[in-house]
């Protein structure tokens, strides 16, 4: 049998590989809850206002290219314009004005969804807005005879969902899990670049379940690999 001494040494020469897996499997248990997409609110907030922020200053730059808008409106773009505005990841809508104030789509993006007409017509220039699937960011830019409307999609909100369409928030799947929409200010509003309020999110009351990250489970497994480690030293030790 070794002695009290041995097993002292055993344990102040390899001791490293014991500190060096609790560092891992500590690091691992941070990044399963405060690294997931769904684990702060702060954390979603703050990337979802920067999505936002990103396409109202795209929107923003092509509505303010006048030379753009009127080759849309004149249905004068080449191809490399029409798969710029194709890839937007916004849905982009451009309306003429005629003498009598009626307006005509003459441009859009996709086949996902129209604007509400009442767009037209609102006094401010910029909101949000529930449509048919889901709910949108919406941002207008008026010129004398034009209107440029972008909807930025924030979560789908389909009456049938399937494989294909889920009722997911655009930023990363699985957050509808934890979180919902609601137009009441709280501390998780998210706000235009002209810091007018949108809408907030609402984190839901769940139970929580371990995210099993990638990176979070290369961690676990580099920390439980250490401890085997240990174990086969000490049984070589006293074999």
């Amino acid at each position: 049998m070794k002695s009290d001494y041995s097993l002292k040494r055993l344990f102040v020469n390899n001791s490293y590989l014991l500190l060096t897996a609790a560092f891992f499997f500590t690091l691992s248990f941070v990044i399963d809850n405060y690294w997931s997409d769904n684990a702060s609110a702060n954390v979603v907030t703050k990337k979802l206002a920067a999505y936002i922020l990103q396409q109202e200053n795209d929107f923003d730059i092509v509505a303010a290219d006048t030379v753009l808008i009127q080759d849309v409106l004149n249905k004068n773009y080449n191809e490399q314009q029409l798969k710029t505005l194709a890839e937007k990841p916004y849905f982009l809508f451009v309306y003429s004005k005629s003498d009598s104030g009626l307006y005509n789509m003459v441009f859009w993006n996709n086949q996902v969804i129209e604007p509400d007409d009442l767009l037209l017509f609102r006094q401010t220039t910029e909101g949000f807005i529930q449509l048919s699937n889901g709910y949108y960011v919406w941002r207008k830019k008026s010129s004398a005879n034009s209107i440029a409307i972008a909807l930025i999609p924030v979560k789908w909100n389909y009456s049938i969902t399937n494989e294909y369409l889920k009722n997911t928030f655009v930023i990363g799947s699985d957050l509808e899990n934890n979180f919902t929409i609601t137009e009441k200010v709280n501390d998780n509003a998210i706000r235009t670049k002209e810091n007018n309020f949108l809408f907030s999110l609402e984190q839901k009351i769940v139970t929580s379940i371990p995210h099993n990250n990638i990176v979070a489970a290369i961690c676990k497994m580099i920390g439980g690999l250490l401890v085997l480690l240990f174990i086969q030293i000490a049984a070589m030790l006293y074999v």
